[in-house]
């Protein structure tokens, strides 16, 4: 969640029950890119954009990472895709999303899904790195080489 482009207003109503809070999963509604975050740090006085929905747990036995983890997997991606509605900006509708069925295991494989989650992220990450650290090599070396090539005529 990138919060760098976040744009003040003053609402004019109450909007208390649009407030995200940590812990909360935000869903994106609209467009093509339906994916779900994770709330992990205060945001304070923070509402979302229409398009977002906001997901608020009332149980422990689910846990928000997991949630948003799972919504961004490929079984659940294909039922919000078979669901979307509208020509030219396409929605997942508010019953739909809800009819969303979530496979709920124990709290301790919850989290251990999303610790290997966190891992994977991070190896990507690490990875592309590495790639962008090896291309600057090769081409400084290549470089080198080409002018030591040069002075040596």
């Amino acid at each position: 969640l990138d919060i760098t482009g976040i744009i003040r207003i003053g609402p004019d109503k109450d909007v208390s029950r649009y407030l995200i809070k940590k812990g909360d999963v935000l869903f994106v509604s609209r467009g093509s890119n339906n994916c779900a975050v994770t709330i992990d740090k205060d945001l304070n006085n923070t509402i979302p954009v229409s398009s977002f929905y906001i997901v608020r747990l009332k149980s422990d036995a689910l846990l928000s990472a997991y949630l948003a983890w799972y919504i961004n997997q490929l079984t659940a991606q294909r039922y919000l895709e078979k669901n979307l509605k509208g020509s030219y900006i396409s929605m997942i509708g508010k019953d739909d999303f809800q009819n969303l069925l979530i496979e709920i295991p124990p709290r301790s494989l919850q989290e251990a899904v999303i610790e290997l989650d966190a891992l994977q992220k991070r190896e990507k990450l690490l990875l592309h790195k590495i790639a962008y650290k090896r291309e600057h090599l090769i081409q400084a070396i290549s470089m080198k080489a080409i002018k030591g090539q040069l002075r040596a005529r």
